[in-house]
């Protein structure tokens, strides 16, 4: 995955939930920024089969607790979706995403 390439992408920071049958179910990426001891946590899913398990949930605060344990002072979501504020994540801001299409490049 060319992801995997990325500045500051480690592999053994993203984390994997399997199913009770040892299917894919939940994963959360992690991203860290050490100069500013920041961690984004992106992206979470789920496989719909696998939702309201709680396996999303173990994968965000098993990345937490590893972003903690690397020297974090704080973790970034992008997203207010209630999944992240029943685990106590805080909205702080909200902002707007601007788009240009290529194809209408000057």
């Amino acid at each position: 995955m060319r992801v995997q390439q990325t500045p500051d992408y480690s592999l053994d920071l993203n984390i994997v939930a399997v199913s009770p049958e040892e299917h894919f179910a939940s994963n959360a990426g992690i991203w860290l920024e050490p100069v500013n001891r920041v961690a984004y946590l992106e992206p979470v899913a789920t496989d719909p089969d696998h939702r309201l398990l709680g396996l999303g949930r173990i994968t965000v605060i098993d990345y937490l607790r590893r972003a903690r344990d690397r020297g974090t002072s704080i973790a970034w979501v992008g997203s207010d979706q209630q999944f992240y504020t029943a685990l106590g994540i805080e909205v702080t801001c909200v902002s707007d995403l601007w788009i240009k299409e290529p194809d209408s490049a000057p």
